[in-house]
């Protein structure tokens, strides 16, 4: 690796966060590959995604819109060259303040840039971000508000407390990420439902699983918090394992988000001693 080339390298990621504080996506634009591999799932969830360069700036574009302005400072670069190609490991911490008023949304984390050379310099390929620590949250995405979430969040524990699971199906994404509850190997095994989804159709199987070896007796909502497109459910539940007849009581947090009226990530959180008793007895 040259001094050049390094520098050169640490100065297209640099210029990444400055494009994107002074809005200036043409720039942006001339930065990237014609085609970019973006991973933003240990934030936003979902999965990475190669897309066009004009693609991913129309969407930073319409992102940065909820924000009076941002700021990423970038430093630590740690620089590993191969050839044409290179991989840029930096420190970030990133402040929104938002357009609409309220606290500021600030990220600690740090990026994973995939560079590779050309006739006009060295142009990103990758982006991953990874974040260690934030405070705040992100404003809603352009057209969701406080209203529409809770009228989904609503409709949505309304119809699974209901029993109808299916119907309830209907307001999942077509791309949803599930995540009921990260197991212990080993320990966990005897709860064939838990584990990450994504589809409604493995979401679906997933509640079949559940179905197959616990009753639920009653389940209800006891608390709803809303802001912007996320939504924080408390249920409590009752039920009785189906192999050995011994009753359960737990409760549980659902956390999701809400895009065009449409659930695109759920998470639960829980303590399942109370269920793991019930099926080992």
């Amino acid at each position: 690796m040259t001094a050049t080339d390094r520098l050169d390298v640490i100065e297209a990621c640099d210029r990444f966060g400055w494009y994107a504080d002074r809005r200036d996506w043409t720039a942006m634009t001339g930065l990237l590959a014609g085609a970019v591999r973006l991973d933003y799932r240990a934030l936003h969830g979902g999965d990475p995604a190669t897309v066009a360069a004009a693609d991913a700036v129309a969407g930073w574009a319409a992102e940065f819109a909820g924000y009076a302005t941002t700021q990423h400072l970038i430093g630590n670069h740690v620089v590993a060259l191969d050839g044409g190609t290179a991989v840029c490991r930096c420190q970030v911490q990133a402040t929104h303040v938002p357009a609409a008023g309220g606290p500021p949304w600030v990220l600690g984390g740090h990026y994973r840039m995939n560079l590779r050379r050309t006739g006009g310099g060295w142009r990103i390929t990758g982006v991953t971000f990874t974040p260690d620590w934030q405070t705040g949250g992100p404003v809603p995405a352009a057209g969701e508000d406080t209203g529409s979430t809770r009228a989904t969040a609503l409709a949505w524990f309304e119809r699974v407390c209901g029993g109808d699971v299916a119907q309830a199906a209907d307001l999942l994404g077509d791309e949803v990420e599930w995540v009921n509850f990260v197991g212990v190997p080993g320990h966990h095994d005897c709860m064939p439902w838990i584990g990450t989804y994504h589809g409604p159709a493995a979401v679906l199987a997933s509640f079949e699983a559940f179905t197959s070896v616990c009753e639920v007796k009653r389940k209800e909502l006891r608390g709803l918090v809303v802001d912007g497109d996320q939504a924080v459910g408390i249920v409590h539940e009752k039920g009785v394992a189906r192999g050995t007849g011994v009753a359960f009581e737990i409760e549980y947090v659902e956390c999701l988000t809400v895009r065009g009226g449409r659930i695109v990530r759920w998470k639960s959180y829980t303590d399942p001693c109370s269920i793991i008793r019930a099926l080992r007895f």
